[in-house]
């Protein structure tokens, strides 16, 4: 994604791995984004959003969402061969390293300076209105992706 390359190139890996988070799992970005907390190689209890590493798999335990009160995990499977760049497990799983269980991955992140920066990072790429964006279309853009991959309506309401 050029976007994530564009944030690194200005210093911002932590921005470019919640690009790479919003649409990986197709989340939104203030409420389960945001407050994701590093969970080793497990769940910590209390939490809204804890992503942690399986083995050759990634998962985010969602304690609620919008239509399962109940909460849900998510889990990614690497994808190197399709694109190793954003492969969840390699890059997403490398990312976890740097923080202790229990640390917040995107802390110091509001949703309005996620929204600013990501509208100015889509101008400077040249996309057309790129003033109309918003955080939310990593979640629509990745539910496209697998429409137009020929995923079933089931398998991307699974996804997120």
């Amino acid at each position: 994604m050029q976007i994530m390359d564009l944030a690194r190139s200005e210093g911002y890996q932590s921005e470019a791995m919640l690009y790479l988070a919003t649409y990986t799992f197709l989340l939104r970005v203030p409420s389960e984004a945001l407050p994701m907390v590093c969970g080793g190689r497990g769940v910590i209890h209390g939490q809204h959003s804890v992503l942690f590493l399986g083995i050759n798999c990634i998962y985010l335990k969602l304690a609620t969402r919008k239509n399962r009160p109940a909460g849900s995990l998510l889990k990614r499977s690497c994808w190197c061969a399709k694109c190793a760049a954003t492969c969840p497990v390699h890059v997403l799983g490398k990312y976890l390293d740097e923080f202790a269980i229990g640390n917040r991955l995107f802390a110091g992140f509001s949703p309005g300076l996620v929204l600013s920066r990501l509208r100015r990072r889509l101008g400077q790429l040249g996309v057309a209105d790129a003033s109309s964006y918003r955080a939310h279309d990593f979640r629509r853009g990745h539910a496209q992706d697998l429409r137009e991959s020929g995923a079933s309506l089931k398998e991307i309401l699974t996804a997120g």
